[in-house]
């Protein structure tokens, strides 16, 4: 399989390489990549791009490992959306004042594409949306910062709004809209589905008490059976779990607070499993596709693919779905404790 080098400024071709091995994941976590290649020159660097015709897939490299008196490169790549990972101030905006879609193409270009400095302007990225959907959305922000990186990645979850990447001639073409695909039915009693991992949260939300200090007001919202919410108390459709509190600065912050926690809470598991190279299961498949999973249990869980991993040793493509996070600094961090 050929894999093409560009350069992570202009986009230009760099070299064509033969590539022998891969890992190519798609995924929401920081899931990593990595690409074995022959290259008779050291004409690669971190930050390059990574592309692959045979597998449709775009990354950014990492890490390149080179072994004295050897052609053969070891390449880690990282996922392409780590190109909005950078730090930005608020400029005192936390609201999106046009569509969920226009605002991210907007934001491409202000800070990326578009940028006065020569350095870092990536000229190469043409971002276009194709659908437009009205949010109480807002930016989450840190001492005035904020990522467009995680924006996106929220913006999925409450919204289903989807980026895809692909080439245009010698441009990154960024196409941004809502999905509009139902959910894709899964049944673990079908032998052609593997299940591998299944992790189920016994944490589930179902009252959030928020507080806003703008106005000093507490609020109270309720989790239903049907996936809902409401502020009604005596709903006979409520669901039994945990009560959350929560603090906003903001009455604009209280709408989505409120619709990112139970949504999280929506995807608290992790069911991994795989599907042969072959299977028609794979045309449904598609990364970030909403699904609708039958454990071999009978339980039903609602969920979203997660992370797709394709790996040239074995003749499966290997699936994530849901959020939950297994790994104590991962807690941490969605916790903001870190």
């Amino acid at each position: 399989m050929d894999v093409y080098i560009k350069d992570k400024r202009s986009f230009a071709l760099k070299t064509k390489l033969n590539c022998y091995a891969h890992n190519a994941v798609q995924s929401i976590f920081d899931s990593n990549s990595s690409f074995s290649v022959i290259s008779d020159d050291s004409d690669i660097s971190e930050g390059d791009f990574l592309i692959s015709l045979d597998l449709n897939f775009i990354c950014i490299i990492d890490l390149v490992k080179t072994t004295i008196g050897s052609k053969e490169v070891e390449l880690t790549c990282s996922q392409v959306v780590n190109l909005f990972s950078r730090k930005l101030l608020t400029e005192g905006e936390i609201q999106i004042s046009t569509s969920v879609e226009g605002f991210i193409k907007a934001q491409i270009e202000k800070h990326f594409s578009t940028l006065t400095d020569n350095y870092f302007r990536l000229p190469f990225i043409i971002a276009t949306n194709t659908t437009d959907t009205p949010s109480t959305m807002i930016i989450n922000y840190d001492a005035d910062l904020w990522s467009l990186k995680s924006f996106i990645t929220k913006a999925q979850r409450l919204n289903d709004i989807q980026l895809d990447y692909s080439l245009d001639g010698n441009n990154l073409a960024i196409g941004i809209s809502k999905a509009t695909n139902t959910a894709v039915q899964l049944d673990f009693t079908d032998p052609r589905l593997t299940l591998e991992v299944e992790t189920l949260s016994q944490k589930y939300i179902a009252k959030i008490e928020i507080y806003c200090t703008e106005n000093s007001l507490t609020t109270y919202y309720y989790k239903l059976s049907d996936g809902t919410y409401t502020t009604d108390s005596t709903n006979t459709k409520r669901i039994i779990g945990e009560w959350e509190t929560i603090v906003v600065d903001t009455i604009d912050a209280v709408a989505d607070k409120v619709a990112d926690t139970f949504a999280t809470n929506t995807y608290s598991h992790l069911i991994e499993f795989s599907v042969e190279k072959d299977s028609y299961y794979n045309d449904e498949l598609t990364f970030y596709r909403n699904a609708d999973i039958k454990l071999k249990n009978g339980t039903v869980v609602t969920s979203y693919i997660t992370e797709i991993a394709r790996n040239s040793e074995d003749n499966l493509i290997h699936y994530k779905s849901g959020e939950l996070r297994t790994k104590l600094t991962d807690k941490l961090l969605k916790g903001g404790i870190l």
